[in-house]
């Protein structure tokens, strides 16, 4: 293992020669370890797996709370935090980078496929603090959505919070046991902890004999694709789980509890010296440019330049798409929100029929009334009708991200071929990342109640004899109102949705952008830069030392 003064000496250098800026596709990986030198730092254990495959249950079972929602389809669709609090306390961290509290009632809401479906409330991952995880102080629990399953957001959140990882337990199903996407998965795992073990779940529903031939088939196998021998765990919460779960605790989490410094330690170290040597993969990618035949990186080169004259007509396109989409918002909007039209008017004439009987004074105190009233009761039925239809119109920014992302991902295509062809390499890409907008309280607007002064004339008007006719008079305004201030409401959140909208397009455009940097920059180099480049890779090697491979 690196010495510390070796570690933050490597770590500088990596900052010198292999920055974020340098290399956009690394950014998560510096993050991660900066992370981990934080003052209040801890171990990340994450429970990863194919969607199913029991890791909410184990979870639960294993710290012995019952917080986590369990069901027969795919329930987790966010990753999810568990760690020691004082106090219970659930946050939630919006991709827009805005937090909210919430009650543990509230919980499924945020974290549940069915729904929070296709996580269009947009949320980054949930934090719950809890006192009853005294025992695993330092110890963070990551409850990830499944991969492999339909929903292929699930698996992205999987994939884009493996740098985070301290420690990794792969949940497998004896019914599926290890596919492609576990082996991918533990492969990228790879990168980035030194400790992954295999949890076999759901054993009770297996014979042992079943059960011994399943766990030899998993272990051969992983052996085979990673030439290391991985431990594998038996476990199950229903039948024989106290001594699975007492397994589980002394073999793996206390151990990390008690050597908790020594760990963090560890796992630092681990991680810098993955990213030394993909910072070094990268370096003698370019190194490689700058050696490779002429015709072949002027290839390269004439293709990265028209990615590069193409960025405005990029830019063009998704204008159009982002123009397309807005432009048929307020149709859209129109038609979700002004079906409430006739049964608001409805239920504001009743509770205005209702009131009116209580109202006393003159016309012109009648008249500042109803305009305060109908500007109330329109504020909340509105608002409620926003909070109700928010499904149908969320859905109205659903469209254009998809087509965003389906736009960048062709877009990335020959580009990322093209560099896999001559430089041997596969550049990380990062995900292009959409928030959820915030939607304000409605703006509700009730003219005068008379188009004229005719109330400034209260005094000359008997309200005994036209009190009934003044209230018809009111009751008849309210479709108006309604209508108008319904129109509004279309109109404002039509405004912040179009603004949503081409905020997805500069989003995408600015991945774009990173891309071409991080290619550029591996191509900037000509043949006179390789032996800069191989000192950097020497620097690099000389620092990191003879430690064995990830």
């Amino acid at each position: 293992m690196l010495k510390p003064e070796n570690m933050e000496s490597l770590y500088n250098e990596l900052l010198k020669v292999c920055t974020p800026q340098m290399f956009p596709g690394l950014t998560s990986f510096f993050h991660a370890i900066d992370d981990l030198r934080k003052k209040h730092r801890y171990i990340n254990i994450a429970v990863l797996g194919q969607f199913k495959a029991g890791k909410s249950s184990f979870l639960n079972h294993l710290t012995g709370l019952d917080i986590l929602p369990v069901g027969v389809t795919p329930v987790t669709n966010v990753v999810t935090i568990l760690q020691y609090g004082n106090t219970q306390k659930i946050t939630v961290h919006f991709l827009d980078r805005k937090i909210r509290n919430i009650r543990p009632g509230e919980l499924p809401e945020y974290i549940n496929e069915q729904i929070n479906t296709n996580n269009h409330k947009q949320v980054e991952k949930v934090i719950i603090a809890l006192p009853e995880l005294a025992p695993f102080r330092g110890i963070r629990f990551i409850d990830t959505p499944g991969i492999g399953s339909l929903f292929k957001h699930n698996t992205e959140a999987t994939f884009q919070f493996t740098p985070d990882t301290g420690l990794a337990i792969v949940a497998i199903n004896p019914g599926n046991p290890l596919s492609e996407n576990d082996l991918n998965l533990i492969r990228d795992l790879r990168t980035y902890t030194p400790r992954i073990y295999i949890l076999l779940t759901k054993t009770d529903l297996y014979a042992a004999k079943d059960l011994d031939e399943i766990e030899k088939f998993i272990y051969n196998t992983l052996e085979q694709h990673f030439q290391i021998s991985y431990t594998i765990f038996r476990y199950s919460v229903r039948k024989n789980a106290v001594p699975f779960k007492n397994e589980i605790l002394k073999e793996v989490i206390r151990p990390m509890v008690s050597r908790q410094e020594s760990v963090i330690h560890e796992i630092n170290a681990y991680k810098i010296r993955s990213l030394a040597r993909t910072c070094m993969s990268y370096l003698e990618a370019s190194r490689q440019a700058s050696l490779k035949a002429r015709r072949q990186k002027n290839e390269l080169q004439e293709l990265i330049q028209r990615n590069r004259d193409n960025l405005d007509r990029q830019r063009r396109e998704l204008q159009l798409i982002a123009q397309n989409h807005a432009g048929r918002t307020h149709e859209k909007l129109t038609d979700i929100l002004l079906a409430y039209h006739e049964s608001l008017s409805r239920l504001l004439k009743i509770e205005f029929t209702k009131d009116y009987k209580t109202w006393r004074g003159n016309l012109f105190v009648l008249s500042r009334r109803y305009e305060q009233w109908m500007a109330r009761h329109l504020a909340r039925e509105i608002r409620n009708i926003i909070d109700h239809t928010e499904k149908k119109w969320i859905r109205l920014l659903n469209d254009p991200r998809k087509h965003f992302e389906i736009y960048l991902e062709n877009a990335r295509k020959e580009r990322r071929d093209k560099i896999q062809e001559v430089l041997h390499t596969t550049l990380r890409e990062e995900p292009v990342k959409f928030s959820k907008p915030e939607i304000k309280k409605p703006d509700i607007s009730v003219y005068w109640a008379f188009d004229t002064n005719i109330d400034l004339l209260w005094f000359l008007i008997p309200m005994f004899l036209f009190r009934k006719a003044f209230g018809r008079f009111f009751l008849k305004r309210i479709p108006d109102e309604t209508e108008k201030n319904l129109y509004r409401t279309v109109s404002a959140l039509t405004e912040i949705i179009n603004r949503e909208i081409f905020r997805m397009m500069d989003d995408t455009l600015t991945v774009l952008r990173n891309d071409l940097i991080t290619a550029e920059k591996i191509l900037s180099s000509g043949e006179d830069e390789a032996a800069v480049l191989e000192k950097k890779i020497n620097i690099l090697q000389e620092l990191l030392g003879n430690q064995p491979e990830a």
